[in-house]
């Protein structure tokens, strides 16, 4: 494929690396969004599709090759782990991030992350907020009916690796949409082929190797708008994780490689950071655990917070369609407003927001850009 820069008043600094399988429509709705925000950046696909879903692929990625600079790469029959090993070596930008292909990461974004990293050489990197959205229906395109803010977005700034270890596995988040040193992103994927475990060698040991390299740094801009729906890629539960076949040889993988990268920054003894490792492991087990039990509990309704029930939702259409009450609501959401680091959907729709003028290309881009080819 041609590669095409739309924009060179400055270097390209990042490539988004995206790994894929079957969801050709939801990267047409990712390349409609970069494309209409003029994304700068290289966008590094590394795609597993049958045959059906890759010829549709191709015929989009033609209608696009003249606007992005996409870089796509068949990989048949290849898992996470093998997609971002064996796009590594095409990854020639400075930095580097990740995204499932149901989420946007939004430019101006990446562009205030990169230029922290670029002035902060004690980062391996950075992010804004995050969050997740519902849609009321299947496929990429509809009207949304959930946002929550999303979590799992590290901020780590302690000095020795040791301490940023333990606070990650205590306070687990994921660390892989965050924008990457390259040097460190080629680092943390390197192994992970020997790890047959898809939770340890697809999120576990990458995301610790991440902040054993250096610290994380969260800011206060909208960065990720990503879209929970019933096609993603799910790991397994926690109870199902500890009782897989071969799960206790991942583990053991799974203390070497810390161990091996601790040693490299601290003055330890091996033994001292194999404890160290193992201890601060049950910390993040504790949590998955008490986590799995209230998902299971319904009490606690990851990923999406503050998700509205259908009650709740029919009780909310029945008071809206009383005289006047549109009026009244508009008022009140007005006076929240005040507080511009709201990130509810009512927020992030409001010109007052100063989140708004970053969320409503994705908005745009999920309700209208190709909303009339819904069925």
């Amino acid at each position: 494929m041609s590669k095409i820069i739309v924009n060179n008043e400055r270097d390209i600094m990042i490539t988004i690396v995206i790994a894929t399988k079957n969801r050709a429509d939801f990267l047409e709705r990712l390349f409609f969004y970069y494309a209409s925000v003029n994304f700068r950046g290289k966008i590094l696909i590394g795609d597993s599709s049958d045959e059906k879903d890759l010829n549709q692929l191709k015929i989009i990625l033609s209608q696009y090759k003249n606007i992005l600079d996409i870089d796509f790469c068949e990989m048949p029959n290849m898992n996470v782990v093998g997609c971002h090993l064996k796009l590594l070596d095409k990854i020639t930008t400075p930095f580097v991030a990740c995204v499932t292909d149901g989420g946007f990461l939004v430019p101006s974004a990446i562009d205030r992350c990169v230029d922290f990293l670029v002035n902060n050489h004690q980062y391996s990197i950075a992010h804004g907020k995050g969050v997740l959205f519902e849609l009321d229906r299947e496929g990429p395109w509809g009207n949304i009916i959930t946002l929550g803010e999303y979590m799992p977005l590290p901020a780590i700034e302690h000095d020795s690796a040791s301490k940023r270890l333990h606070h990650h596995l205590a306070n687990y988040s994921v660390t892989m949409y965050c924008v990457y040193r390259v040097e460190v992103w080629k680092h943390i994927w390197q192994g992970m082929d020997s790890i047959e475990d898809p939770g340890f060698a697809g999120e576990m040991v990458p995301c610790s190797r991440t902040v054993i390299c250096g610290k994380a740094k969260a800011i206060d801009c909208l960065y990720l708008v990503r879209h929970v729906h019933n096609r993603r890629y799910r790991l397994a539960p926690t109870y199902s994780w500890l009782a897989s076949q071969g799960w206790s040889k991942a583990y053991n993988l799974f203390i070497k490689y810390l161990v091996d990268d601790l040693l490299r920054r601290e003055q330890l003894t091996e033994q001292e950071a194999k404890d160290f490792v193992q201890k601060s492991f049950l910390f993040y087990l504790r949590r998955a655990i008490n986590d799995t039990i209230k998902n299971i509990a319904g009490i606690y309704p990851y990923p999406i917070q503050n998700t509205i029930s259908k009650n709740r939702l029919n009780f909310k259409q029945i008071i809206r369609s009383l005289p006047g009450t549109r009026q009244f609501w508009r008022f009140i959401k007005d006076l929240r407003l005040g507080a511009v680091d709201d990130l509810s959907l009512s927020a992030l729709l409001n010109p007052r927001s100063k989140y708004y003028a970053d969320f409503m290309p994705v908005y745009r881009t999920i309700t209208l850009g190709e909303k009339n080819n819904v069925q």
